[in-house]
């Protein structure tokens, strides 16, 4: 598996993580 796509894992696991700390803090 190239890096970049471990890259882009990395931002994707982060994105969902950051909107559901937002969805539980509305």
């Amino acid at each position: 598996m190239p890096d970049w796509t471990i890259s882009i894992t990395n931002w994707m696991a982060a994105g969902v993580h950051l909107g559901f700390s937002i969805s539980q803090n509305a």
